[in-house]
């Protein structure tokens, strides 16, 4: 690394001296910043304790734990050990959906799987060392991204002669060590006490010294506190602010500059998932920093700072500010969000809003343990889509323009749409549970997420709807399409105002693509074997012409516009074999001919022809057409026979060839609860009318793949050192209590909606299955949508208070012993079905479990299978058709 010094900087002589390539509306806007953010020496925010009031609807931020997700318990982190642990979260600040999420990156860890998957969200559990605070991050993701515009500071020396020695030799690089004994984390705030220590050839030595470091955040800015504990007196204040090394990538351009002794300000081009990602920042610090000793790295991507008062060990606030379409928003962003406030007053405005946002379900019963994994997992459903525009509501489309090669980079800004743009969207992990919960909890935002895809569907050029959107990039990671469902759904129960003519378009244009072996499909009825995933994305297909469908049907189009898609929605028949393998039935890979494959194992998980599965799972991944399936598999016996032989610990996943990964947690014979395609299985045994075997299967997981202590199943299956680790460490097993990688809320999502005693089975269409519900009493205040209609206005009103009891006949507690539903009654009405249904719900009312210690079915045994959605099945309306 070149080090590059600069001496005697000023505001303006900055913009031009290091590089004059920035807009002039930026540079004016900077300049005048001293007055934009109120007292330049706010030094008053360690002893400011914010606002009061709310205290008691506060409390339910004390059931939160955002570090649960961060570890694993396998420290060897074999490929194939199954092992639950693995989330992928991070556990910095945050507000509900905000787009600025702050929290620590780590470093220095030995158990990490390749490609540094286990750090995905910057933080690894097993890492010992900080290597800055970043304002970017994904929670519970398989592949990383974000960690821009990092903050580290520092007690070690920053001088000439120091970094000329750093430039010098590679090895050298500035961290942090910490202990998690000095690490807490709650929503909207994250603290760590940690000590500057560097690798390699460090020609330093700052033993002793101390730095507290603390983040809140907005939804568009950060605000960091650190406080310094000088071992020496010659150790000064300082900070290294550094544009390079994303998580998962690298920093194709940017530029940091100093615009006066108290702000910095710059921008940077990353390429990571999201590629030519433009992130542009202002900061601004609480305590002047000496412009005369400020220095650079060659390629501008660190800037090494010192604050004036040496080694004075008050505090310093920093504000940042960040937007993806130019510095002076970024600056208008930390205006509007932040302005003269204090880091404490701050970090309270982001407490009161998640405990609004966390205080809509309200719980009684349970553990402390249960309760904690409870709200910890709503908070974490709500860290994604983030939203990705400015205060003012203006935005960075897909369209963009930027191409990492002019600097700085140009944007394709949009004016304010009118509703909040986002991105983030985990779609074929979150339109399983985590979109139907929000339905419930969030309804406001459904609209503004769809209106986002339709956005995206417009800009982006490929004619077909979004699959995975990042920032303003689309990654087309993961199969099918799946922004179908959760439009379709918001649709069907009224919870946007975008036009039909607007949805049908987006809808059957995508159905209608070539890419991705949709061309196969389409001539075909099936994705060829050898690509694409190509068993799962037929199915998944399918699905999606099921839901174009019944939205079609919904809005009245003729039956010559919608029925050409559920006719097609059976092509997930194109890929079952009905002839018996070892007594069972499969979804399994054809060629181009239509011949089945040779040397099919349905035991194998690849990635070829099923999408992180295999064919004991993929089989069941049928989500619009529970009759046709039961009737696939021979019958309700044969179906619940595969199903619990799928269950079944002798019957072990194995893995194809060399396609091993480390996606498929929390395995029990064939069933991994750690990832998306096998979510839905254990509730299908309602389907059959054995709803004691989904409470049953249900139960175990809750149990046992979400404990915030060791498990007997743990036992049994870590490690020698793992188990070791694990009994050594139980902060760790806390840590670990997830069963895998939570997809942006997924199997949070899961875990909230099994709790409450329900699931979205078919995740479109606003029918919810039964399970067994984990606690006393939940009221959920559901805000209610009226007026919408065809691009008409959508107005919340008043919550309805829906309100789940559960109790044994004697008035005992559920539990993991009465487990088992004796009966359910629906606002005093005995309900002889497995399902409740969102309208139902959002009425209002209570819906009651009387539990027990035996199985029974008896209160559904004169259900007869089906369910509003069974309405539009293709196995029943298409019968002899």
């Amino acid at each position: 690394m070149k080090l590059r010094h600069v001496v005697g900087i000023g505001c303006l002589a900055v913009l031009s001296g290091c590089g004059g390539d920035q807009a002039s509306t930026d540079a004016s806007v900077l300049a005048q910043m001293s007055n934009a953010q109120g007292n330049r020496n706010d030094q008053g925010d360690q002893n400011d304790q914010g606002e009061n009031g709310g205290a008691g609807k506060r409390s339910v931020l004390r059931s939160v734990d955002p570090m649960i997700g961060t570890a694993n318990l396998d420290i060897n982190a074999d490929w194939g050990s199954g092992v639950r642990g693995h989330g992928h979260v991070y556990p910095g600040a945050t507000v509900p959906f905000g787009m600025v999420q702050l929290g620590p990156d780590t470093t220095g860890g030995a158990h990490t799987l390749p490609w540094n998957w286990d750090r995905t969200s910057g933080y690894q559990y097993d890492d010992p060392l900080i290597t800055g605070f970043t304002h970017t991050h994904l929670s519970g993701t398989g592949i990383g991204s974000g960690g821009e515009v990092r903050f580290l500071p520092t007690l070690a020396p920053v001088d000439t002669a120091t970094l000329a020695k750093v430039a010098a030799d590679a090895s050298i690089t500035y961290n942090a060590s910490f202990s998690h004994d000095d690490e807490t984390a709650s929503p909207g705030y994250y603290r760590v006490k940690m000590a500057p220590v560097g690798s390699g050839n460090t020609p330093w030595n700052v033993k002793g010294a101390k730095i507290l470091a603390e983040m809140t955040a907005t939804a568009h800015a950060g605000v960091h506190r650190y406080t310094y504990f000088p071992s020496a007196a010659a150790q000064k204040r300082s900070m290294i602010v550094s544009i390079d090394n994303p998580i998962g990538g690298s920093t194709a351009s940017g530029k940091i500059r100093v615009i006066d002794a108290q702000t910095i300000a710059g921008w940077e081009i990353t390429n990571n998932w999201a590629n030519n990602k433009p992130t542009y920042f202002v900061a601004r610090f609480s305590k002047p920093f000496d412009t005369k000793h400020v220095a650079f790295s060659a390629d501008g991507f660190k800037a090494y700072l010192t604050f004036a008062d040496g080694n004075d060990s008050g505090a310093v606030t920093v504000k940042v500010g960040i937007s993806p379409s130019s510095i002076a928003d970024a600056q208008a962003n930390l205006a509007a969000e932040v302005g003269a406030k204090s880091f404490d007053q701050v970090r309270s405005a982001a407490e009161r809003v998640w405990a609004d946002a966390l205080g809509r379900i309200r719980i009684k019963g349970g553990s402390a343990d249960q309760r904690t994994m409870f709200y910890t997992s709503l908070y974490r459903t709500m860290l994604a889509p983030t939203v990705y525009n400015n205060a003012d509501g203006s935005y960075v489309g897909t369209d963009s323009t930027n191409d990492g090669t002019t600097s700085p980079p140009t944007t394709s800004k949009h004016a304010n749409p009118g509703f909040d743009y986002s991105s983030t969207f985990s779609l074929w992990d979150t339109f399983r549970a985590e979109s139907p919960l929000m339905t419930l909890v969030q309804p406001e935002r459904v609209d503004g997420w769809v209106k986002s895809l339709l956005t995206q569907f417009r800009q982006n050029g490929k004619g077909e709807l979004p699959v995975w959107p990042l920032a303003q990039t689309e990654t087309f990671t993961m199969a099918g399409h799946p922004s179908i469902p959760l439009i379709a759904d918001a649709y069907l129960k009224h919870l946007t105002s975008a036009g039909i003519d607007d949805i049908w378009t987006a809808l059957t244009t995508t159905q209608g693509a070539s890419a991705h072996g949709f061309d196969q499909y389409r001539q075909r009825g099936y994705v060829v074997a050898g690509d694409n995933a190509s068993v799962s994305t037929t199915q998944d297909y399918a699905f999606d012409d099921w839901a174009t469908a019944a939205v079609g049907k919904a809005a009245g189009k003729s039956t010559a516009d919608h029925r050409p898609y559920l006719q097609r929605s059976q092509n997930y028949r194109n890929v079952f074999n009905p002839t018996l393998n070892n007594g069972w039935k499969f979804s399994q890979p054809k060629d181009a001919q239509g011949n089945w494959m040779a040397g099919f194992d349905p035991t194998a998980a690849e990635k070829t022809d099923f999408s992180e599965s295999n064919a004991w799972i993929d089989t069941w991944n049928i989500f619009h057409d529970f009759p046709g399936l039961v009737a696939l598999l021979g019958g309700k016996s044969q179906f619940i026979a595969q199903l619990d032989r799928t269950f079944d610990p002798a019957n072990p996943l194995t893995f194809l060839g060399n396609q091993g990964f480390p996606d498929l947690t929390g395995r029990s014979g064939q069933f991994f609860a750690g990832n998306e395609p096998a979510n839905h299985l254990p509730y299908l045994y309602d389907i059959a009318g054995v709803p004691s075997k989904t409470q049953d299967r249900v139960r175990t997981v809750m149990d046992d793949m979400y404990s915030l202590t060791l498990t007997a199943g743990d036992r049994a299956l870590l490690s020698g050192d793992s188990l070791k680790a694990a009994l050594a460490d139980p902060r760790r097993v806390r840590d670990s209590a997830i069963p895998g990688n939570d997809d942006c809320g997924q199997l949070s999502a899961w875990y909230v909606l099994s709790a409450l005693g329900i699931y979205s089975l078919n995740p479109v269409g606003g029918v919810f299955y039964l399970g067994t519900p984990l606690f006393a009493e939940a009221t959920i205040d559901i805000p209610v949508a009226s007026g919408g209609g065809d691009g008409g206005a959508l107005k919340f009103g008043k919550s309805r208070r829906f309100t789940v009891t559960a109790h044994t006949a004697g008035g005992g507690a559920p539990s993991s012993v009465n487990r088992y539903v004796q009966s359910v009654s629906l606002n005093g009405v005995p309900l002889h079905r497995p399902y409740i249904t969102y309208d139902e719900m959002k009425a209002g009312g209570t819906l009651d479990f009387v539990m027990g210690a035996t199985p029974n079915d008896g209160w559904v045994s004169q259900w007869n299978g089906q369910d509003p959605n069974s309405a539009l099945a293709p196995s029943l309306t298409l019968a002899g058709k």
